[in-house]
């Protein structure tokens, strides 16, 4: 058999298409590759994650334990406190124990302006000349049953609140330890 001229306009045309099979076929091969390159990199990404996200609860975890902890001792120190502050109102209440507060003298009296006071020639602190002196004459005055719990009630409270605070600095430099790897 004799081979048939193939015009040339034919083999333009079957070059353009066999030049557009090799470049889909190499755009699908550099398609796949590139993909494949994105997939590994995605799932390596996604690896981390999942271990950066278990260390994290692990982390949590330990800071649970050991702010548990630390509200455990807080609450054991402050059951002992209040303890001794219920003895001590028991005590005042009874009588047992009495609160004394300092006093210097007595204070300006109440129909008198501390500038008549001054006039009448008393020094701060002081009675003017051929006033009472205030009762009782001593180094305190002793204070009631009553208000002395009333007194004792708020420094129980404050000292309440300065261990909370403190409960919750010791939390802050715990969690900022573990944080920043100072542990």
């Amino acid at each position: 058999m004799i081979p048939l001229p193939i015009p040339l306009s034919a083999r333009m045309v079957l070059l353009a298409a066999a030049l557009a099979a090799a470049a889909a076929g190499l755009y699908a091969a550099y398609d796949w590759a590139y993909d494949r390159g994105f997939d590994a990199r995605d799932t390596q990404a996604k690896l981390e994650a999942l271990e950066s996200a278990e260390q994290a609860r692990r982390r949590t975890g330990e800071l649970s334990e050991e702010i548990d902890a630390l509200r455990e001792q807080a609450r054991l120190e402050q059951e002992i406190v209040n303890h001794e502050v219920q003895n001590l109102r028991r005590q005042l209440a009874a009588g047992a124990v009495r609160l004394r507060v300092p006093a210097a003298g007595p204070g300006p009296s109440a129909d008198r302006a501390p500038a008549d006071r001054v006039a009448a020639g008393a020094q701060p602190g002081e009675a003017p000349a051929g006033a009472a002196a205030a009762e009782p004459t001593g180094p305190g005055l002793t204070l009631d049953p009553q208000t002395s719990i009333e007194l004792l009630d708020i420094a129980a409270e404050g000292d309440a609140a300065i261990r909370d605070l403190n409960e919750c600095v010791r939390a802050y430099n715990i969690v900022r330890d573990k944080v920043h790897g100072t542990d």
